[in-house]
């Protein structure tokens, strides 16, 4: 798939339960998984949704990159090496940036005066950092939140009508850690036109309990590895 559908994707699901992003356009993400028509208009209502864009424009300004380009698409969905280019100083930058999409002031700066060094600026900071919901209000900033919005995974156990039965680990609150917890299995929503092939034992990236592609190996280490990344830093400053 192109970059632009691989960003859409992943924009869909929420958007469909509007928690972010232009009205309806998960209507236009559909037709263009479907039919490949539209990107101008996609990629219009992408840079529309208030989180996605400011990101891939820092990962793609650090690289020398264009926000559309599939490995920063990758990177700040899934991670991979652009994330490392991007310092201390450009996150709090970005967080500033952010209270022109919605994060009011006094939240940026408590942010910005307590952002931990080293984290990448995968979907994850976002969710587990800045907040899910901190721009659009449209969620709390819970932990059952933020493990529903950050990028998962789960490998298929069962194969129903518009409905996956997945076996994964979910992120859980110890004291006031992040860790994972055991292994149990949950039903999640998936669209035929985003897995036109699954099969039994892929692995699929999971968006608000919602299955958006199946992950090959290196995608998997790199969302396993980027996802420890930033957890792992955050647990020590707590």
């Amino acid at each position: 798939m192109d970059s632009t559908e691989l960003v859409a994707r992943y924009s869909y699901w929420p958007n469909k339960l509007n928690y972010c992003g232009p009205r309806d356009a998960n209507k236009l993400i559909l037709d263009y998984v479907k039919t490949g028509k539209g990107k101008r208009d996609v990629e219009a209502a992408i840079k529309q949704f208030e989180a996605v864009y400011p990101y891939l424009k820092l990962i793609a300004k650090k690289n020398k990159l264009k926000p559309f380009d599939a490995g920063v698409v990758e990177a700040y969905w899934l991670g991979n090496s652009l994330l490392k280019k991007v310092t201390d100083k450009d996150l709090r930058e970005h967080i500033l940036a952010l209270t022109k999409r919605g994060l009011l002031k006094s939240m940026a700066a408590k942010l910005m005066d307590n952002l931990p060094s080293g984290m990448v600026p995968n979907h994850l900071f976002h969710v587990a950092y800045v907040g899910c919901g901190a721009l659009t209000k449209s969620v709390k900033t819970t932990m059952q939140n933020i493990e529903n919005c950050r990028i998962s995974w789960g490998v298929v156990k069962e194969i129903k009508l518009g409905k996956l039965v997945v076996k994964h680990r979910p992120l859980i609150k110890r004291g006031k850690r992040s860790v994972f917890g055991f292994s149990k299995t949950k039903v999640v929503d998936y669209n035929k036109f985003f897995l036109r092939s699954i099969k039994l034992k892929d692995t699929v990236s999971l968006h608000w309990n919602f299955a958006v592609q199946v992950i090959s190996k290196q995608q998997l280490d790199n969302l396993k590895k980027f996802t420890k990344h930033n957890l792992k830093i955050l647990n020590k400053t707590l």
